[in-house]
């Protein structure tokens, strides 16, 4: 879940951010519960603000290390991930994101859908005779 390496689709890329959204949820409700404060008061304590932190950091990271696999999947580097921090610009790029269909096949960060081109039961050699024999 964490790693930049590979490529992942639409429907991956919308459920890391769903688990994300989970995680900072639960860390939430769980901090809340730590203090004793009710869900109307903002938590003053030391420990559930940690909780809070940690749960925060790691939906993000989720969240940052799926959108750059999302973006070799498009093929595009996870540098341009940068434009995040425009604002309306950084909405339309996750939009762009989570809509638009990846590249087919091969690309210079791993093969369609993630797994190697021998998944499909092609050779390397079948591959290249399939497109350009």
């Amino acid at each position: 879940m964490f790693s930049i390496k590979g490529r992942i689709g639409r429907l991956e890329y919308i459920a890391h951010r769903l688990v994300a959204a989970v995680i900072i949820l639960f860390g939430y409700v769980f901090a809340m519960l730590v203090s004793g404060t009710p869900f109307s008061e903002p938590i003053t304590a030391p420990v559930p603000q940690i909780i809070v932190v940690v749960a925060v950091a790691t939906g993000v990271l989720a969240v940052l290390t799926a959108s750059v696999r999302r973006c070799h999947d498009l093929g595009h580097s996870g540098f341009l991930l940068i434009l995040t921090v425009i604002p309306l610009v950084g909405q339309l790029f996750h939009l762009y994101l989570t809509v638009w269909h990846g590249q087919y096949g091969e690309n210079k960060w791993g093969y369609h859908g993630g797994s190697s081109p021998h998944a499909n039961g092609l050779s390397p050699r079948d591959r290249y005779l399939a497109e350009f024999g």
